[in-house]
């Protein structure tokens, strides 16, 4: 699910980014796996930075309920 959830990431297109806020807002994605696995792969620095904000993002918003 994390490979998945940064390949999202890194489209960066807006059903991606609803699809990934959703699964970390439900609690199905964990923001230090996502951020290590983020770090192991090759990506260069602007989308590295991108990823991380939306990955924080998502992270800080309050599960459901």
């Amino acid at each position: 699910m994390f490979d998945l959830a940064l390949s999202e990431y890194a489209a960066f297109r807006d059903k991606d980014l609803v699809f990934t806020r959703e699964l970390a807002r439900r609690g199905i994605l964990s923001k230090d796996q996502l951020l290590t696995l983020r770090a192991r792969t090759a990506l260069t620095e602007d989308p590295r930075e991108r990823i991380h904000a939306r990955i924080a993002a998502d992270c800080e918003q309050p599960a459901p309920g």
